[in-house]
């Protein structure tokens, strides 16, 4: 699954946004940068618990354009069982969490410069602080429909994840 996942993070996101000449996202442990770019960012300051992301979004907001090489290969070593997994996403979305808060300001900073920085930015934005929200704004509207439709039980099933009995 993590196979798929990054073919389809490199050939439908990453080589998309090459052709389109936007800016590419960093995912992973597959990415490479200048001696340039270190120095404009300051040194490596990137101590999240997911630094690509954080790496990414300074970028974003920073007006630094990120590439796609089609011809680059990566080998790198995932997670093998369901129970390393689990823990791995639980410590990229408290990472994301992390980035969202400490970029927040960054964000409206990056879209206010317009251009690419703008979109770049306005991405990074929606993919972590309005993703969340808009993620619990679901949550609480299927819970409150299915209130209406099945009362307090209905409520409580679909604020579970449930959905016994509701059909």
């Amino acid at each position: 699954s993590y196979a798929l996942w990054y073919l389809h993070d490199s050939v439908h996101l990453n080589a998309a946004r090459m052709m389109l000449g936007t800016t590419c996202a960093v995912t992973g442990t597959g990415f490479g940068f200048t001696r340039e770019l270190l120095e404009k960012c300051g040194g490596w300051n990137f101590f999240t618990l997911t630094e690509d992301i954080e790496f990414d979004t300074w970028c974003a907001t920073h007006g630094v354009r990120i590439g796609f090489n089609r011809r680059a290969m990566l080998y790198d070593e995932q997670v093998s069982s369901f129970a390393q997994s689990w823990k791995q996403r639980i410590r990229w979305t408290q990472g994301g969490i992390q980035v969202s808060l400490l970029y927040a300001k960054d964000y409206l900073r990056g879209m206010l410069r317009g251009g690419r920085t703008a979109w770049a930015s306005f991405e990074c934005a929606t993919l972590s602080l309005f993703g969340y929200g808009l993620s619990i704004l679901s949550v609480v509207a299927v819970a409150l429909s299915a209130a209406a439709e099945h009362g307090t039980t209905g409520f409580l099933v679909a604020l579970l994840g449930g959905t016994a009995g509701l059909y």
